[in-house]
C-alpha cells in the first residue's frame, strides 16, 4: 500500500525485468504528475510478471494516467505478463484519464503479449483486466483492458498479440469517452488472436462524443485480426450515452482493417444529436473488412426531435467505396427515435456517391430490424453478394463441413450436429498445450516469495 510509481516521464525506465511468473500486488495514489502503475514511464520491457493494481483515491492532477504494469509505456514491451488494474469506487478524475490493465497510455510503439492462466477455456481469467465500478471524469476518458490508448501523437503503431482483455466499468465523463474492450484509442495499433470482454456503461454530457466498441472505441488505421469478443455469454455488453455515439460489435468508429473476427453483442445506445451502431461498426472509413461473424442485439434511441439514428446489422454508415467479404450477421437491430432515424439489415446508410459491394455476405432469415415499433422488411432482392440463411442452413451447413462463410483457413471450427455457430478456434490451442497449473512456465500466480534456488524471488532480476 501507498505505492509510488517507480520512474517518470524526466527518467523513464529503460532497462527490461524478468518476472519469472512473480506476482507484484500494489495501491495507492497517483503521484504529483498523476502516475500511477507499477512504472511510472516505461521505455523498456517487462517480461513474464503478474501485477495487480489498485488505485485508492482521485489524483489532482488534471490529466492522469492510470496503469497496472505502466501509467504510460513509451516505445515499450510488455511481454507474457498478466495484470489488473482497478479503480476504488466513486473516484472523481478532476480532467483526462487513461486507464489501462497493461498501460494507462502509450507513446510511439508499444508491444503487449499475454499469458494465459486457467488452463485453456473459451472465455478465459483474463490476463489483462480493468475495473471501474464508478468513475467519473472532468474532463475525456480513455479506457481499455489493455491499454486506454494513444496519447499526444499522431501515428502510434506497436502491436497486441495472444492477449486476453476484460474491461468492466462504469464512466459518467464530461468530455468525450473512448472505450473498448482492449484498447479506447487506437492509433495503428495491430492487434491480432486476442479475446475481449466489454463491459461497458459508458455517459457523455451535452455535446460530448462517445466512442465504444468490444475491441476498441476508436481507430484510425492499423489492424484487428484473428480476435473475437465471445464466451459464455454476450461479451460485447455496451451501454452509451452522448450527444453523438458510434458503437460497433468490434469498433466504434473504425479506420482499422478487420479480418477474422467474432463477435456477440449486446449494444443499447442513445444520443441526442447522432447515433450510429453496427454489429461490426458503428461507422467505418476502411473498405478492408473480411471474414467477419457476429450475433447478437443493437437497440439504438434518438432522444431529440432533431436527432437522426443509423442501426444496421454489420454497419451504422460506411463512408467510402468498399468491397466487403465473408461477413456473417445474425443482429436484431430494434430503433426508436424522436427525429430521423434509417435502419437496415447490412448498413444503414452511405456517404453520397458512394458504391459499396458484397461478397459472400450472409444473413439469417430471422433477423429481425424494427424502426418505431414498425418492422423494416427486406428488398425483394438482395444486394449481388448477399445471401439470405434459412435457419436450417445452421445444421445442414455448417455441421457438414460446407464453408459458406469460405473463412480464411485455421481460425474457425465448424458446429457438430447440435447446430452451433461455427467460432473461433482459441489461439493457445493452436500451436502447442496449455501448461496445467503448477507445471514450469505455466504463469502460475502465487509464487511469490518462495525463496526456491532459480525461483527468481523478487529483488533478483531488474
Amino acid at each position: 500500500s501507498g505505492w509510488t510509481p517507480l520512474f517518470d516521464e524526466s527518467l523513464p525506465f529503460t532497462g527490461s525485468v524478468e518476472g519469472n511468473g512473480f506476482r507484484v500486488t500494489i495501491s495507492g495514489a497517483a503521484d504529483e504528475n498523476g502516475l500511477f502503475g507499477l512504472f511510472g514511464m516505461l521505455s523498456g520491457s517487462v517480461n513474464d510478471l503478474v501485477v495487480l493494481a489498485t488505485l485508492e483515491s482521485a489524483p489532482t492532477a488534471e490529466t492522469a494516467f492510470i496503469g497496472g504494469i505502466a501509467a504510460i509505456a513509451k516505445d515499450a514491451q510488455i511481454n507474457g505478463c498478466a495484470a489488473h488494474i482497478t479503480i476504488a469506487e466513486n473516484i472523481a478524475f478532476p480532467g483526462t484519464v487513461y486507464i489501462g490493465a497493461a498501460a494507462g497510455a502509450s507513446k510511439g510503439e508499444l508491444t503487449v503479449s499475454g499469458i494465459h492462466l486457467d488452463g485453456g477455456s473459451t472465455a478465459p481469467d483474463t490476463t489483462y483486466r480493468t475495473d471501474a465500478k464508478a468513475m467519473t471524469a472532468g474532463a475525456s476518458a480513455y479506457i481499455g483492458g489493455i491499454t486506454g490508448g494513444s496519447y499526444n501523437t499522431i501515428m502510434n503503431g506497436g502491436s497486441v498479440s495472444s492477449a486476453p482483455a476484460v474491461v468492466s466499468a462504469v464512466i459518467n465523463a464530461a468530455g468525450d469517452v473512448y472505450a473498448g474492450g482492449l484498447i479506447g484509442h487506437s492509433q495503428g495499433f495491430i492487434v491480432t488472436e486476442c479475446y475481449a470482454g466489454a463491459n461497458l456503461i459508458v455517459t457523455g454530457s451535452t455535446g460530448s462524443t462517445v466512442y465504444v466498441g468490444g475491441l476498441a472505441g476508436w481507430s484510425n488505421t492499423g489492424l484487428f485480426s484473428r480476435s473475437s469478443c465471445v464466451g459464455g455469454s454476450v461479451a460485447a455488453k455496451i451501454t452509451a450515452t452522448g450527444s453523438v455515439v458510434y458503437a460497433g460489435g468490434l469498433v466504434g468508429h473504425n479506420g482499422a482493417a478487420i479480418d477474422n473476427c467474432r463477435a456477440d453483442i449486446a449494444i443499447s445506445a442513445s444520443a441526442t444529436s447522432e447515433l450510429l451502431a453496427g454489429g461490426v461498426a458503428g461507422i467505418t472509413d476502411n473498405h478492408d473488412i473480411d471474414s467477419c461473424y457476429i450475433t447478437g442485439s443493437i437497440t439504438a434511441t434518438g432522444s431529440g426531435k432533431s436527432s437522426a439514428v443509423y442501426a444496421a446489422g454489420v454497419f451504422g454508415k460506411a463512408l467510402h467505396d468498399a468491397s466487403f467479404s465473408r461477413i456473417y450477421t445474425e443482429t436484431n437491430i430494434t430503433v426508436t427515435a424522436e427525429g430521423g432515424a434509417t435502419a437496415d439489415f447490412l448498413i444503414a446508410h452511405r456517404s453520397s456517391f458512394r458504391t459499396i459491394e458484397f461478397e459472400k455476405v450472409f444473413r439469417f432469415a430471422n433477423m429481425t430490424v424494427t424502426v418505431n415499433e414498425k418492422a423494416v422488411e427486406a428488398d425483394e432482392e438482395e444486394p449481388e453478394g448477399v445471401t439470405v440463411l434459412a435457419e436450417d442452413k445452421r445444421v445442414n451447413g455448417w455441421a457438414l463441413g460446407s464453408d459458406y462463410l469460405d473463412l480464411d483457413g485455421g481460425y474457425w471450427e465448424y458446429a457438430d450436429e447440435t447446430g452451433a455457430h461455427p467460432s473461433l478456434i482459441p489461439f493457445w490451442a493452436e500451436d502447442e498445450e496449455t501448461p496445467e497449473e503448477g507445471e514450469e512456465g505455466s504463469g502460475e500466480i502465487g509464487e511469490e516469495g518462495s525463496g526456491e534456488e532459480g525461483s527468481g524471488e523478487s529483488g533478483e532480476t531488474a
